[in-house]
């Protein structure tokens, strides 16, 4: 879930990444399978993944994906840096890396997605004489996944700009994709045409671009990362887009006609790593679509749905009728690739109802914007154990439809909600949630503390912030390990 209104995602990431299963027990956790403990016990580097119906296999063997999204933004830096854009997978942050991923392997997770990766120097582009890392290399991180039996889904942020939308007053006339929607005054209907004539802002060594030519640059940049990393063991595959299923592209066949054939020429640079897309929970509305109109997703693999149903309530703690909606509309793989509630709440909330909130109560929900932000206590955290158990759970449920899921997020992101330096509340309220709001910063499984001097510039090497595990953590590995 990330931030809705950031630059390459419609509503929150990764490389968009990441959901791997090098390590690939096929049930829920504890129990002894009779499988591999680890991917190295299978073969001596060969990695392959298979679709097999709704699920996986590595090397012939079924797995489960137990997953993390990872965006490791350190405190006093934004996704949004030019000169990164997400990308905190290169050599310098290594450091962060070690500990994060010794972590990961100890509370059993086998893949992770992130939300941004390129190939090189975002803004200056490839091969830079005057830039010595405007190739970025990435191999390192890879590596320490691999070693630790983890793989990922990459994502290279293709960008907004590359479907772009309009209000006209009349339909068009010139074959130009269009869609009514009620996005008026009081529902009013308002025409939406493809805008392919506007230029807008791309990276600083290409200057402005319209959507075909943002679309373009996107392409071949996915293409170069896809040849640079199409052997290494530790990737899954590739995240083609986050959430970009808006009202107006879930329906556009140029949207859909891009996606497909991007998906291909991964294929062909790297056949033996598997393409997806994660959707904005629509209630299978964008699927419904899909199916509807006919449109060409043969070289998708795999559906991804970021979905923040439920509550902690005992009848509840679940999906709702997500599955069975999926079931009904695709039979692809489907990976539920974020879901889980913040740490957080509001002082009055505390004092007026307390923590867990009963839940699809909206009386307290106007304090989100209004109120004192407040982390919660240990007893309240663990009605955020009890959330992700109970949805956790559902997905074991329905393991016939569901591959896995990936839990949003491994760490607090303070760069989502103005002062990159602090951690902030978001206005937004969500009764399903046990604190009641919303808050993008704080749905970190681990919290964050500065270790260095916040008002020094990034050192080298590079310093990271300490982590402080939740209750949720221990949760999980209960749940992904058994102990």
């Amino acid at each position: 879930m990330y931030k809705k209104n950031i630059l390459f995602f419609c509503s929150v990431l990764f490389i968009s990444i990441v959901f791997l299963a090098c390590d690939n027990n096929g049930d829920s956790g504890g129990a002894d399978s009779g499988q591999p403990d680890d991917i190295h016990d299978l073969t001596g580097g060969e990695i392959d993944i298979e679709v097999t119906g709704r699920g996986f296999t590595i090397n012939g063997q079924p797995f489960t994906v137990k997953g993390v999204n990872y965006s490791p933004i350190p405190i006093g830096m934004s996704f949004n840096d030019g000169d990164k854009i997400g990308d905190v997978f290169f050599d310098y942050f290594n450091p962060v890396h070690e500990e994060d991923i010794r972590l990961m392997k100890e509370m059993g997770v086998n893949v992770i997605r992130i939300y941004g990766m390129f190939p090189w120097h975002p803004q200056n582009g490839p091969a830079d004489p005057n830039n010595p890392v405007a190739d970025r290399d990435h191999t390192k991180f890879l590596d320490m996944l691999y070693d630790n039996g983890i793989c990922v889904f990459i994502t290279y942020p293709i960008g907004d700009e590359a479907f772009q939308y309009k209000i006209v007053n009349q339909e068009p006339t010139d074959g130009s994709f269009f869609v009514k929607l009620p996005t008026g005054p009081n529902g009013a209907e308002q025409i939406w045409v493809e805008d392919e004539q506007s230029v807008k802002p791309g990276f600083e060594w290409l200057g402005q671009q319209t959507a075909a030519q943002r679309r373009q640059s996107d392409k071949e940049a996915y293409l170069a990362l896809a040849e640079k990393y199409k052997n290494h063991p530790a990737v899954f595959g590739w995240v083609l887009t986050n959430e970009k299923n808006s009202p107006q592209s879930r329906v556009n066949p140029n949207f859909w006609k891009y996606l497909n054939e991007l998906a291909g020429e991964l294929k062909t640079v790297a056949p033996k790593k598997e393409t997806m897309i994660t959707l904005i929970d629509d209630a299978m509305i964008t699927l419904e679509k899909v199916a509807e109109n006919n449109f060409d997703v043969d070289n998708i693999d795999i559906w991804g749905i970021n979905s923040y149903r439920g509550n902690t309530n005992s009848v509840s703690n679940n999906f709702d009728n997500l599955f069975s909606s999926y079931h009904a509309v695709s039979d692809k793989p489907l990976i539920v690739t974020e879901f889980g509630p913040p740490s957080s709440t509001r002082t009055e909330i505390v004092d007026s109802v307390g923590v867990p909130i009963t839940p699809g109560d909206n009386s307290q929900l106007g304090f989100c914007a209004s109120g004192t932000f407040v982390e919660f206590d240990t007893t309240a955290q663990m009605s955020v154990s009890d959330y992700l158990e109970g949805h956790w759970n559902d997905i074991i449920a329905n393991s016939d439809v569901a591959a896995g899921g990936i839990v949003f997020s491994w760490v607090d992101e303070w760069w989502k909600e103005g002062d990159k330096d602090a951690i902030n509340k978001s206005p937004g309220g969500n009764a399903n949630f046990p604190g009641g709001c919303g808050d993008e910063e704080a749905f970190g499984i681990n919290s964050v503390v500065f270790k260095r001097n916040p008002s020094d510039p990034f050192p080298f090497p590079f310093i990271p912030d300490d982590r402080v595990q939740r209750d949720q953590f221990f949760t999980l590995k209960k749940l992904w390990t058994g102990n």
